[in-house]
């Protein structure tokens, strides 16, 4: 083979190994700065004082919606059992918040990912009662 050919083949194989992670790095940078603004909203929009529960309730509630998302089939009565629970806006608000992000997905992600459009009005019928949806 040529050796000029061969040179310009490595260098556009290094080149493109180059775009790849510098689009790999970007992408990475704008996941954590979107991450960060919602986990920033939440903080600023939650009223502690209109917390229901201690923050192990809200992990408990977060790490059975997990469970209930993650296996083969939904869980959907988990689902609507756990959000059920929540009594007012702010605990909705914290459960996202003590969630965080797995997978690269947030709570809401994870519901319209793991829920069909039936099972998405009975979560936002649940929702409702504190004027939240998703």
């Amino acid at each position: 083979m040529n050796p000029k050919l061969v040179k310009y083949i490595a260098f556009g194989i290094g080149g493109l190994v180059v775009v790849i992670l510098l689009v790999w790095l970007v992408s990475s940078v704008v996941k954590s700065l979107k991450k960060s603004d919602l986990e920033k909203d939440l903080k600023r929009e939650i009223d502690e004082k209109n917390l229901s529960f201690d923050e192990s309730k809200y992990q408990q509630m977060a790490s059975a919606l997990l469970i209930a998302m993650e296996n083969m089939t939904t869980d959907e009565d988990t689902i609507y059992r756990t959000l059920s629970e929540l009594k007012t806006a702010d605990d909705w608000k914290q459960l996202q918040l003590v969630f965080g992000e797995k997978n690269g997905k947030n709570l809401i992600s994870y519901l319209i990912d793991d829920l069909d459009n039936s099972e998405i009005k009975k979560v936002n019928t649940i929702l409702s009662k504190f004027n939240q949806s998703i």
